[in-house]
């Protein structure tokens, strides 16, 4: 029968013969330059977001960024602001009527809106 090694469970002996190997420094991190003239990249992000919205909401119909009722098909009636779901919103191949849009906590698609009306003055 072969012998079986010996182990040594003591972890902070066995700790305390490893050498550490130093962490190789990583470049800090850039400054952002917040003095310059050229166009910021959020800056024109939100631009294409806005402007995707504002064309989404002249093709459906619906009122972004004001309080609006919305009647859906199945009965519910729902009062605040219309969102839209990122996630959707995001994919540039899907239609208007694949979009997610959201008041509250309630979700709904283009066909399940019977109507939307503003509730602001």
């Amino acid at each position: 029968m072969s012998e079986q090694p010996e182990f040594d469970f003591n972890l902070t002996a066995a700790a305390s013969r490893v050498e550490a190997s130093p962490i190789p420094h990583e470049p800090a991190q850039p400054g952002l330059d917040f003095t310059s003239e050229a166009p910021s990249g959020f800056a024109a992000w939100r631009e294409q977001w806005q402007a995707r919205k504002n064309k989404i909401s002249r093709a459906t119909g619906l009122i972004f960024d004001r309080s609006v009722e919305v009647n859906l098909a199945s009965g519910i009636t729902l009062q605040g602001l219309v969102q839209i779901d990122t996630a959707t919103f995001l994919r540039t191949d899907i239609r208007n009527n694949e979009l997610l849009f959201r008041v509250g906590g309630v979700s709904f698609r283009l066909p399940e809106i019977e109507s939307c009306v503003t509730l602001d003055p």
